[in-house]
């Protein structure tokens, strides 16, 4: 795409607790194990399902390259998408910490180019400020 080689990912995967939201989790839980008993449960409770949007975006993050002060121009494709049973989850979750936990934009990485890691999405804000262009198609 405008030049550039990307790789299809080999996993499809939506995270729904990334690092920020994890290190929110642990510090509630205080090594006791409860907050994770607790989630579990939710999970297994919470009827997941998965609505394709067919909107997709090209983000673009300059991310460092671990061990050096050099870094590398990544680029990665998701889809948008939405999760119907992930706003009662998000409330239950928030009420199981005691704190507000906001649900990061929910997507799918397609495609990757340099990383092949992707680029970690966690809020609104990354989304806007990682967003190249919007994809009409992946045709």
């Amino acid at each position: 795409m405008d030049g550039m080689e990307f790789s299809q990912k080999p996993e499809l995967h939506i995270t729904l607790v990334g690092r920020k939201v994890g290190q929110t989790l642990v510090a509630a839980d205080g090594g006791k194990g409860f907050v994770f008993d607790a989630i579990r449960e939710l999970v297994a409770q919470t009827a997941w399902s998965i609505l394709r949007s067919g909107r997709f975006v090209q983000l673009h993050k300059e991310k460092p390259v671990e061990g050096s002060s050099e870094t590398i121009n990544a680029r990665s494709i998701v889809e948008l998408i939405d999760l119907p049973g992930a706003s009662d989850f998000f409330t239950e979750l928030s009420r199981i910490v005691g704190s507000e936990i906001t649900p990061p934009p929910f997507h799918m990485t397609i495609y990757t180019n340099t990383d092949p890691e992707g680029i970690g999405v966690s809020s609104e804000s990354d989304l806007k400020l990682y967003r190249e262009k919007d994809i009409r198609s992946l045709r």
